[in-house]
């Protein structure tokens, strides 16, 4: 019951985070209604999708686990579509039969996917690990070399792209620092005008 619950979960968040990524990807604002009914299709599709195979983080090992993930597919297209009817006003059989031959064909070939590919990926991991494995057993200096050299290689390469600081600096050599503008002296700076404030300003300015 637990991997049903699990299921759901995953589904109904798989659902709204692939209808919010195609609306960002097109430009288009998320709408509560459309993630609404994507959350309403995933779900049913981790439940169904999960009680086909197993669990839900399992690949399907079958044919008949792909044809329950088809059957999956078609039936969250279903409800998917529905909900998106109800909600948007429409009539409810509105492109019911599109959808569920879509989320069908989603869910068969992402189970025919998981059958064929997750399998010959394994072997061919296992087999490249075991070969990397044996070659260092055999040969553990020239492993030791090799793998230094990558070492050396990557180091080289990091150093290159590092722009220099002749490279980064004007043409003419660095620019100095901007000083501050020289201040006027007491004393004679000022001229003092005439009259009465140009004698006060003689004044203040006399040591």
């Amino acid at each position: 019951m637990l991997h049903l619950v699990v299921g759901a979960a995953g589904g109904a968040l798989l659902g709204a985070g692939l209808y919010s990524l195609h609306r960002r990807a097109r430009g288009q604002p998320i709408e509560w209604r459309g993630l609404a009914s994507a959350t309403a299709g995933g779900l049913v599709f981790g439940v169904l999708g999960t009680a086909a195979v197993g669990s839900f983080f399992a690949t399907a090992a079958t044919w008949g686990q792909v044809a329950g993930l088809a059957g999956a597919g078609g039936i969250a297209g279903v409800v998917e579509q529905s909900t998106d009817n109800v909600l948007y006003g429409r009539p409810p059989g509105t492109d019911v039969p599109r959808t569920a031959a879509l989320r069908a064909a989603t869910g068969g070939t992402f189970g025919a996917l998981g059958k064929g590919v997750a399998p010959m990926a394994a072997a061919a991991v296992t087999r490249g690990g075991q070969a990397v494995l044996g070659a260092v057993q055999r040969h553990p200096v020239g492993a030791a070399v090799a793998t230094g050299g990558a070492a050396a290689l990557g180091t080289a390469a990091a150093i290159a792209r590092t722009p220099s600081r002749r490279a980064t600096e004007p043409p003419g050599g660095p620019v100095p620092p901007a000083q501050p503008p020289p201040t006027a002296p007491r004393g004679n700076a000022r001229r003092p005008g005439p009259g009465i404030v140009g004698a006060l300003d003689a004044a203040l300015d006399s040591p």
